[in-house]
């Protein structure tokens, strides 16, 4: 499957644009994970903890295998033995209901292709998704970098995800573990309804108000907290606090299921549905016919 190209490829100031991939998987250890990756794409391999390691140099850039919880990995340099014994026994336990996650860096989209053989390798090897188990809630997140950081265009691209998610939801078919866990849950109607008003034009301060007076919280399909961390960090830690939000001017977009044991499955897939939300809302007359057809109550599905 080929990965589509969004209809602007590059950000407001000419510069390529990224995405940021992470891929939550059972099944492998991180060690035998980074030597899979290192294998395929090159790099050399370093340990940064026991449940830690990072992919240096590699074809996509620095790749991290890590379990995904913050309780098992070094803070500081500095640390005991004891400590990071202490880290690594939970850890041990840990990964048998947490994944491992496969982190890379913002990658151009020419990168993207290069994905393929890593989750095949990472299959054949063992990996396991989502389906596999009831307690397996795991995701694929995508971070595509904002074209801009303006209000109208960051309204632009949550109405059209507000206005595709009953179709996207459809292709996906979330699994249940991970609906059940509340990970991936739609913004609140009422902001949505807001988003989709003729003539809703907020400065940034008041979308990023609205949003999070709506929206409280990380567990959203389309979390915007990292991307208003950047845009406004002042504000956005005034009304949130840390929440773990790492300031990055990219959309975390969190939906989608990781199914990477089955055959045909590709991060294509569901980039391309990403894809179909920045082209939406990048046809202003299309968006608005969709708008106001919501906001009627009929089906927004743009198919």
């Amino acid at each position: 499957m080929t990965y589509d190209q969004p209809p602007m490829s590059r950000t407001a100031e000419g510069k390529p644009r990224h995405v940021g991939i992470e891929i939550e998987f059972a099944g492998l250890e991180g060690p035998e994970a980074a030597k899979i990756v290192s294998g395929l794409m090159g790099g050399s391999i370093r340990e940064e903890d026991s449940h830690r390691f990072k992919v240096e140099g590699s074809d996509l850039g620095d790749v991290t295998l890590e379990l995904d919880t913050q309780y098992v990995h070094a803070s500081t340099d500095d640390e005991s033995k004891l400590v990071e014994g202490a880290r690594k026994a939970l850890g041990d336990i840990a990964q048998i209901v947490v994944p491992y996650e496969l982190i890379t860096e913002p990658l151009t989209f020419d990168q993207l292709p290069k994905l393929d053989a890593v989750t095949e390798a990472l299959r054949d090897a063992g990996a396991k998704g989502t389906s596999q188990n009831p307690v397996y809630a795991f995701g694929l997140h995508l971070n595509p970098e904002a074209y801009s950081l303006k209000p109208d265009y960051l309204v632009s691209i949550l109405g059209a995800f507000a206005l595709l998610n009953d179709e996207i939801r459809k292709e996906i078919r979330p699994d249940a573990s991970r609906n059940l866990m509340g990970w991936a849950a739609r913004h609140d109607e009422g902001f949505v309804r807001k988003l989709l008003t003729p003539g809703y034009e907020p400065t940034l301060d008041e979308l990023i108000r609205d949003y999070v007076h709506a929206n409280p919280g990380r567990n959203y399909d389309l979390d915007m907290l990292p991307l208003f961390a950047e845009a406004a960090p002042d504000l956005t830690k005034e009304l949130v606090g840390d929440m773990l939000s790492k300031p990055r001017p990219a959309f975390h977009y969190r939906l989608p299921d990781c199914q990477i044991d089955e055959p045909d499955w590709t991060v294509a897939t569901d980039w391309n549905r990403w894809v179909r939300v920045e082209r939406l809302a990048a046809d202003k007359e299309q968006l608005a016919k969709l708008a106001a057809r919501y906001l009627d109550g009929g089906n927004a599905d743009s198919a």
